[in-house]
């Protein structure tokens, strides 16, 4: 698939931030961290083979607690906005001040734009590769090709996932009886990213 080739590619992006939230916890929980003895310090600057980490430790899956957060508010979104554009069942809760915002920030977005929905979350294949896109749509009259994103930056590698998928010459998509075929794929004549996320 397009994205864990990428995910292979950009992995110092997600080491980098990984390290990232470990300081944020570190610097949220300072109290805690002073109350450790001087050899629980050294454990987590230094270990062996012989004596591995204890990876139940809050500070070691500090960034894993707040990955799990922000992939499930991601995800709602993403069902928000699906459900809004074509209908179905009912959009997700809104429970959180963050899923709050980030519905304004995509009824602001929507409210500006003409916006007609062709297809949304379908799997596209390329020459030996697959992936799925969040929205193909006429907007203000142009064929989009959209990626939405809940992330705080698009980086190089969600240019390259959506430049993949844009070469993509076969779709998959349900036929009038609910059952699923290869269509061709109607080319876009704009590629581009949906950037909805909270006030921060």
């Amino acid at each position: 698939g397009v994205t864990t080739v990428l995910k292979v590619a950009d992995g110092q992006g997600l080491i980098q931030w990984s390290v990232d939230q470990t300081a944020a916890y570190a610097v949220a929980n300072v109290e805690s961290l002073l109350n450790r003895t001087m050899e629980q310090g050294w454990g987590f600057l230094r270990f062996f083979h012989s004596r591995p980490p204890d990876l139940t430790d809050p500070l070691r899956s500090a960034h894993s607690g707040v990955l799990n957060d922000l992939a499930e508010l991601g995800t709602r979104m993403h069902d928000y906005i699906e459900i809004d554009l074509v209908g179905g069942a009912f959009p997700p809760e809104i429970d959180s001040l963050q899923m709050q915002q980030m519905v304004e920030a995509w009824e602001g977005f929507k409210f500006s734009h003409n916006i007609m929905a062709l297809y949304t979350e379908v799997t596209l294949y390329g020459h030996n590769y697959a992936g799925t896109f969040d929205l193909l749509a006429w907007i203000d009259g142009e064929l989009w090709l959209i990626d939405v994103k809940t992330s705080r930056r698009i980086g190089k590698s969600h240019m390259m996932q959506l430049a993949a998928l844009r070469d993509a010459p076969v779709m998959l998509a349900k036929n009038e009886d609910g059952d699923w075929e290869s269509v061709d794929f109607p080319q876009p004549t704009r590629y581009g990213f949906i950037q909805v996320r909270p006030d921060d």
